[in-house]
Formats: structure tokens, sequence, C-alpha cells
């Protein structure tokens, strides 16, 4: 319910504020949720207000990736003032989250119905930018960029992490932030081998980088696979002393440039705006390098039933499936970057890296080819009408013959006219009645209803005539204007007619005599020079205020 109203309010002019509930336990996603988030509010001119959804961690079975990303973000110009309003978003988003987090763990745990993410998290500000009705539309994240809205760190935690990294000697030293994601994370290995790579293949590259001078840091979180290499500008990272959320942050915010494999702290590099070099890549839409001067790698892609390599084309024609990376691709394989090949695209980048700022590079004719196929295809892709997963079949699927879930939903619209204490036109009304009942007979039920109405284009029709009327000609002048009429043109028309009564001093009932007389003997020409009279008023110096 408060997600609903909050997230209405995002999308309302005159809210001051853009809230922003990105997804906490994936750095990836909460990365690319806040850049998307600050990029909206700063075209919107809004504030961005940054909430984490941290509360009884334990308990509700979720962690949060990175606390230093949600607290120790600058985004320019654009601040969360901790005031009244704010702290009342950010309780009732806390509320809401934990007892939409409870019932989807009892479901689960008591009826085995998983309940989708959206459902367990907000997304406020973030999901709602790239989809309608579900359904990703490029027209909505094209327009999106984070240029000119600088996101930087704190300064007093910069300056906490180069202290660290004077008392190890590292402060004065150009360095370089290498991820490669393996099978040990999550212990997912054997599920999408395709996401994983073997650190070992980059033995060369960092070789490579030592000796052009730069100190390279490994990222990931333990446990990782074991890098047969030692070196003293070669630190790995996740398995020392300096590892922290703070230190993760930083690495990236500080380097020089970045390259990994597509992976969660590959949308921080993005986030921080840092020149990345993509290795390993199995899709071409969400990991594939953004700016100008990124680069990218791509694996080696396999027909298994033929054996026939796809190239770039071929590849990036395969529908949205093939470039989702949450999606199991089990008809392809994706042979990794060789040594030889990281190296190589390792020396090319270098020389990039180090022209970049100096000359303007252009892109050759074929790259430029390629970049426009490319974007064509994403725009075709994104534009494709998406299959929603018709979860409600799932759970009834898994539910027990005794258990009945029960979903009924009424619709109704219209056009119409009410008549209360005022006259009401209720045009293009729209009403939404919903219940989700879960229940055992004569053991439980558990029960949600959900109503929606949209009031469309109503209006209260008699005070809204009352109102154009005023704003036509305020009363006061009407009536001079009718009076000063009456007597200059009409008046003496009415005192000629035969048998029009006297004037007689004293006679306190002429007036009534007199209008009784009219009425009784010359009720047309009453009624004809009242209305010519009216016209009069109704037409002279008519302004329209509205």
């Amino acid at each position: 319910m408060f997600f609903k109203l909050i997230q209405k309010l995002n999308y309302k002019k005159n809210f001051p504020y853009f809230v922003c509930t990105p997804l906490v336990y994936g750095i990836g996603a909460a990365s690319e949720h806040i850049a998307t988030a600050v990029a909206y509010a700063k075209r919107e001119n809004k504030k961005i207000c940054i909430i984490k959804t941290d509360k009884l961690q334990s308990l509700l079975n979720y962690r949060v990736c990175n606390n230093s990303l949600f607290d120790s973000l600058v985004f320019n110009e654009i601040e969360t003032r901790k005031n009244l309003t704010l702290r009342l978003i950010n309780f009732l988003i806390q509320s809401e989250f934990i007892l939409r987090r409870s019932l989807a763990i009892i479901l689960k745990k008591f009826l085995k119905i998983n309940i989708g993410e959206n459902f367990r998290f907000a997304l406020l500000g973030s999901s709602d930018l790239y989809s309608e009705k579900g359904t990703p539309e490029y027209r909505k994240i094209n327009p999106l960029s984070i240029e000119g809205s600088k996101i930087n760190i704190l300064s007093k935690k910069k300056d906490i992490f180069y202290q660290i990294l004077s008392k190890k000697g590292l402060s004065k030293k150009k360095f370089v932030c290498l991820h490669v994601r393996d099978g040990e994370f999550y212990k997912d290995g054997d599920r999408r081998p395709y996401r994983n790579s073997n650190i070992n293949n980059y033995i060369e590259l960092i070789k490579l980088l030592i000796q052009k001078d730069y100190t390279v840091f490994r990222l990931g979180s333990r446990p990782l696979s074991k890098l047969h290499f030692n070196d003293k500008n070669f630190i790995d990272y996740p398995n020392s002393e300096l590892k922290s959320d703070i230190m993760d942050l930083c690495l990236i915010k500080e380097c020089e440039f970045y390259v990994g494999t597509p992976s969660g702290p590959l949308d921080t590099a993005y986030l921080f705006e840092k020149p990345v070099l993509v290795t390993n890549l199995y899709d071409l839409y969400p990991s594939f390098p953004r700016k100008k001067n990124d680069r990218g790698l791509l694996r080696t892609v396999i027909k298994k039933d033929t054996g026939q390599k796809l190239d770039l084309k071929e590849f990036a024609q395969l529908n949205i499936k093939y470039h989702q990376t949450e999606v199991l691709i089990d008809d392809l394989d994706f042979v990794e970057n060789t040594s030889e090949e990281l190296y190589n695209g390792m020396i090319e980048y270098l020389d990039l890296f180090q022209d970049q700022n100096q000359k303007i590079l252009k892109f050759e004719n074929n790259q430029i080819k390629v970049n426009e196929f490319l974007k064509f295809r994403l725009e075709e892709i994104y534009n494709e009408e998406v299959v929603k997963k018709n979860y409600f079949k799932e759970i009834r699927n898994k539910l027990k013959k005794d258990i009945e879930l029960i979903l009924t939903s009424n619709f109704g619209t219209g056009t119409t006219v009410y008549q209360g204490d005022n006259r009401f036109s209720l045009r293009d009304i729209l009403f939404f009645q919903n219940k989700l009942e879960i229940k055992k007979d004569k053991k439980f039920f558990f029960r949600v209803y959900a109503t929606h109405e949209d009031a469309g284009n109503s209006y209260d029709a008699f005070r809204t005539a009352l109102i154009m009327q005023d704003n036509a000609k305020e009363d006061v002048k009407w009536s001079l204007d009718y009076a000063n009429y009456w007597n200059q043109n009409v008046d003496k028309k009415v005192r000629a007619l035969p048998g029009f009564p006297p004037f007689q001093s004293g006679d306190t009932t002429l007036a009534q005599r007199r209008y009784d007389f009219v009425q009784n003997n010359y009720y047309d020409s009453f009624v004809k020079w009242h209305q010519e009279t009216s016209d009069f008023a109704n037409n002279k110096n008519y302004i329209w205020k509205i």
C-alpha cells in the first residue's frame, strides 16, 4: 500500500523528491538502480533519496551487499535531506518491507510458494523506470544517462581509504581493479558455468599491467579460486586485512580503470563512470561496454548440436533469452577467452587508455556499422512482447489438493450522471476490486483485499455551471445592465399599455397590481421584453475568465 503511494508521488511534478529503494542484496543490481534513479532525478530536477531496506536481516533471511554503497555516496548537488517527510517515508517503506518479507517467508515455509522479487523488495524508483506492465521498453531506458551526474564518495570516507593505502605503501601508486567471477560465487559453478571464468587465465594480463607500473587489486568475495601467482604489486584483496565495505567502494571509484567479467562490481564501475575493459562477455546488452572508450572481449559462442561458431551478428539476432544474465542457456557453449586473447586485448586497451585524453578517437567504418546494428537490435529486442510468467498457475500446481487458492477480481468502467445533494457527471470512471484467498476448509484462511478506483474526468456539473456563470459575468454587473436596459427601452412600452394602473400617492400595492396586470393581460409581450433585456445583459461586456 505504502509502496504504491510513494511510487505515485515519485512521478508527481510538485513532489520534490525521487525515492529509490535499490535491491539491497546484489551490488550490481543496486548500483544500476542507483545510477538510473540519480539520472532520472537529475533530469526531473528532483532531490534523490536512497533508502536501504536493512531491518531484521537475520530473521528475514537476506543480507545487504555493501552498506557503504547506500550510506557513503554523494550525488552532486542532489542531496538527501533528513527532514520529517523523508523520515516518515523511510518508516513507511521499512514497515511494509518487513510485512511483505515476512509473508513471503511464511508462504514459502508452510505452503512451498515462492513469491516474486518485486513483492519481497520494494524496488521503487528503479524497476518502474525500465518497464510498463512488466515488459522492458527501450524507449524508457535510452534517454537516461548519468552524464553530468557525477556520483562520488563522502570525502571523509575517501580520506580513510587513502590513509589505509598509505600505511601499506600503496597511496602513491596507480592501481587497477580486476574482478573475475568464478565457480565459488554462491557455489553455482555447475549451474551457469558461462558466467564464470578461470582466474589463472589472467596471469599474463596481470604481469603486463605490473610491467606497466600498475598495482593490481583482485576484487571479490570469499571463497575465491586460488590464483597461482605472487607479486608485491598484486594484491589478493578479498583474502587480506584490507577487506571492508568502504574499501570495496573506494577501490573501484579511485582506480585508473576496471577489468572484469560481467558481474555485480562491473555495474559499480559503471556507476562511477570508470573506464572499463569487459572480458569473457556472454551477452551483448546488459553487460556490453557502455561508454565510447570502453572495450569488451566476447566469448566464442558455439551451437552444441552442430558445433557451429556464431559470429557477432548471428549471436545478436538470437531472441532476448540469450541476452539476459539470469536465464539458463543449455543449447550454446560459451568458450572462455584464452590467456593470449586476454593479453592481446589488454595491450590494445592500454594503447587506447593512454591516448584517449590526448586525441579525438574515431571509429573505423566497421565499428560504426557494428554499433549501429547493435543499437537497432537492442531497441528491437526491448520492444518485443515479453510473455509474463503465470505465477498463479505455478502456485496452484504446488498447492495440496485440500488447500484452495482463490483469486477474484471485479472491473468496472463507464460514464453516467449521479444525482445526490448535487448533480455529478461521472466520466470514464474505473473500479478494480480484488481478493486473494488461501484457505483450508475448517482449518485456516488468509485473505487480502485491494480496491483501486479512478474518478477519470468526473466533475460536479451543478457547481461547474455556477462557476462558469459567475466567471462569465458577475451577478451585480449583470443586474445593473438588466435594470439600465429595462428602464431605458422597455419601461415606456409597459407604461403605454391600455389600462396600465396609474400612480397614486400612498398606494402600497401599486407594484404588485402593475405586475399582475402585465402578467394577466400581456404575458407574451412581457416574456418577449424580458428575453430582450436578458440577451442584452448576457452579451454586454462579455468576459470569460476560465
